[in-house]
């Protein structure tokens, strides 16, 4: 499958491929499909690329030592996790030469940052460290009475036809899964760890093997551990996770088309660097996809319609087909770049003519007279000649009440109009007609002008008086993140707004934008996330603009996916 070709589409979010329809199932295949189908094709199409401190690798020979110590010395609670790893090597190779399509468990030609080679010791190093200080007490606290290690499981669950291997299986009717990693801080993690677990109760159960009563996630390298829900209700919600993946699997499989899901994990995606959708937050996930397949690698292709709907906002041109990459950071690259980076450059808009600007309340009579009370200095007036002649000293204003300035005439007036001070004239039309009319006419309405001052009312208070100075900036980050979240799912469906990277959106075209239903919908999943993460509670330790717009951006990574999960419902 090495010559593969994976075509992408940004316009439509997917990449297409033709690969072999898979026979079976493992809940890996299954968690990587949920978490990104381009994540999974990228598993199945391109060969593995290992790093010096690949989690892969390291797991698996800590995986291979806990096997070996609860079979050999379940009763040592400190067993020496260097020799067992040195022993779990030669184990693995005959394991994987066996299966005749594993690979070695210590991967060649992989080198250290500074340039030497990794050899087969490095690697048992590093695989010792993370098990160093895990005592297998720890599991459920108590000695281990182990029954299985390394159980190969093939059934059909939930009309899925699986395999697995359950890592470690207790004589008490407990399950163990060893990881190597940390515990994960968000819900969604965790419940993503508890399903395997429970897809390793239903195979053993399905199997007729035994009844699982526990099981747990134990964190060697964290010594900790997340007990998995093992009631009915979770069981099958588990079930109708996996049996949705397997179902959607084979029809994009059929199809040739998957589609993508970009998340904060895009950095370690093997596509991380050909993706159009692929999202680097953080300098973590650009140091990782540096580590990825380049952008110009022969196996890469970029769809691109005939006229380029992103053109000109600083969104991906991915990578031409056969040419260099010129693939930018996008998509809800967006998150970060138009906080604080700089914008690809753009053709200016075309300016409308300058609206007719009405009168200023506070150059009447009237209003330098409050002006004046109030101790706030006005404009200094310049001084008006008369053609030809020397010019008149100004005049004061008299000190006490005065009546302000009528505007001369400029014809019939027109009903449900008036004219703020300065600006574009404000109108009352239609809530369904634009909010913004004719060039210089703002319909105050209008579905987006609404919008506009909700945004407004919401920025201030995620600011609150700490960052009460950072209320615009708020406003402009929401407007652009919700935009990018929309555009990242929707494609050309979503208007360009000019301007709107630099913090100056153009008028008409924001006002397009904020009409439409699109911009409606993705500003309510925006706001239902951004409650959920507590950026429209009081706090009493306030944030600080960093963490605010930090956390704005997470919820923008989490508007794509919602978006992404509604779009693909309908297939659309």
């Amino acid at each position: 499958m090495k010559d593969t070709i994976l075509e992408f589409d940004e316009t439509d979010g997917t990449v297409r491929a033709d690969v072999a329809r898979p026979r079976h199932a493992s809940f890996s295949s299954l968690d990587s499909w949920r978490s990104c189908p381009g994540r999974w094709l990228a598993g199945r199409a391109l060969p593995r690329r290992y790093e010096w401190d690949s989690p892969l690798v390291l797991g698996s020979l800590a995986h291979g030592a806990l096997q070996l110590a609860v079979t050999r010395q379940p009763d040592v609670a400190h067993p020496d996790w260097h020799a067992l790893v040195e022993a779990a090597v030669p184990m693995l190779r005959e394991e994987n030469r066996a299966t005749g399509w594993k690979p070695d468990p210590i991967p060649d030609g992989v080198t250290k940052p500074d340039g030497s080679p990794m050899m087969e010791a490095d690697w048992v190093d590093g695989a010792a460290a993370k098990l160093d200080g895990f005592r297998l007490t720890d599991v459920f606290g108590i000695p281990l009475h182990p029954a299985a290690a390394e159980q190969e499981l093939r059934e059909t669950i939930w009309g899925i036809p699986m395999t697995g291997s359950v890592d470690y299986r207790d004589a008490e009717r407990g399950v163990v899964d060893w990881k190597t990693g940390r515990k994960p801080d968000r819900d969604s993690g965790r419940m993503r760890h508890a399903d395997q677990l429970r897809v390793y109760k239903a195979l053993l159960e399905t199997a007729g093997v035994c009844e699982v009563r526990r099981a747990r996630d134990v964190y060697v390298e964290h010594r900790t551990f997340e007990t998995a829900d093992l009631s009915d209700e979770a069981m099958a919600a588990t079930g109708s996770r996996m049996a949705r993946a397997w179902d959607e699997m084979n029809r994009c499989v059929g199809a040739g088309e998957f589609p993508l899901r970009p998340s904060g994990l895009c950095g370690w995606c093997p596509l991380a660097n050909a993706c159009p959708a692929a999202t680097l937050y953080g300098a973590k996930a650009r140091a990782a996809a540096a580590r990825q397949w380049p952008a110009d690698d022969a196996r890469f292709r970029l769809a691109r319609p005939a006229t380029d709907p992103v053109a000109g906002f600083g969104l991906p041109t991915g990578t031409q087909d056969g040419g260099e990459n010129t693939r930018k950071e996008t998509g809800v690259d967006l998150f970060e770049d138009l906080l604080d980076g700089t914008p690809a450059p753009k053709p200016e808009p075309v300016k409308s003519a300058e609206p007719e600007r009405g009168v200023d309340p506070w150059e009447t009579a009237a209003g330098k007279a409050a002006l004046e009370k109030w101790g706030v200095p006005g404009k200094a007036e310049p001084a008006q000649a008369e053609p030809g002649g020397k010019a008149e000293p100004a005049q004061a204003e008299p000190t006490g009440k005065a009546e302000p300035k009528e505007p001369e005439p400029t014809g019939k007036a027109e009903s449900g109009k008036a004219e703020p001070a300065g600006g574009k004239r404000l109108v009352f039309g239609k809530p369904f007609e634009p909010t913004v009319r004719d060039g210089d006419a703002l319909n105050a309405n209008a579905y987006g002008f609404s919008a506009s001052i909700m945004l407004s009312a919401t920025a201030a208070i995620m600011c609150g008086s700490a960052l009460a100075g950072k209320t615009r900036d708020t406003e402009l980050l929401v407007l652009r993140l919700e935009w990018a979240a929309a555009r990242t799912v929707f494609g050309a469906n979503v208007p360009d707004v000019p301007g709107l990277a630099d913090g100056d959106p153009e008028p008409a075209a924001l006002g397009r934008w904020l009409d439409s239903t699109l911009a409606r919908d993705t500003n309510r999943v925006f706001m239902r996330v951004a409650e959920r993460a507590g950026l429209m509670e009081r706090s009493d330790v306030p944030m600080g603009w960093d963490m605010l717009s930090a956390k704005l951006k997470a919820v923008g990574e989490a508007a794509v996916s919602v978006l992404r999960d509604a779009r693909t419902l309908w297939r659309a």
